[in-house]
């Protein structure tokens, strides 16, 4: 009895180490303050309770070294062009104009971690012209409730 003890003693010991959580990933370290120094960052937004929000990104980004000229309500601008407002995106999404944006784009998804948790970045798309330097911040559409509008009572603006 005492011989056997030894073995389901061994192998207790082995499951117990695989059982182990692995260890989390170490925490990101801060972007540099100057990365994205030279970069001009616009952030388009649908509508006035958007832009409130955006607001509040404009300071940690200069802080990165970006320029960010005041945020752009696409459905406005465009009401007053007499053109229909852009899709825009389903999700927050910073898009940038080059690759040598890259870090400076992934600095800013990380810089608003809260209150925006999942950014999508991604390079310009290829149908627009790129302007090299520049990048879009665009947040999504708000999404109507039923409380607040009757089902086909849509707008002009695709709402």
């Amino acid at each position: 009895p005492a011989t056997g003890a030894g073995p389901a003693t061994a192998t207790a010991d082995a499951s117990a180490v695989t059982a182990t959580p692995p260890l989390a990933p170490p925490p990101l370290s801060p972007p540099a303050p100057d990365v994205c120094k030279g970069a001009l960052v616009y952030i388009q937004v649908y509508g006035p309770s958007a832009r409130e929000e955006a607001r509040a990104f404009r300071k940690p980004w200069r802080a990165l070294g970006a320029t960010v000229p005041p945020v752009e309500d696409v459905l406005e601008s465009s009401r007053a062009a007499g053109r229909a407002p852009p899709a825009g995106h389903r999700q927050p999404t910073i898009l940038y104009h080059d690759g040598a944006q890259i870090p400076c784009a992934e600095a800013m998804a990380r810089t608003l971690l809260p209150p925006v948790t999942r950014w999508a970045v991604r390079p310009l798309g290829s149908y627009v012209q790129a302007t090299s330097g520049t990048i879009e911040v665009w947040l999504p559409r708000p999404v109507p409730t039923a409380s607040v509008r009757a089902p086909g009572s849509g707008t002009a603006d695709g709402y």
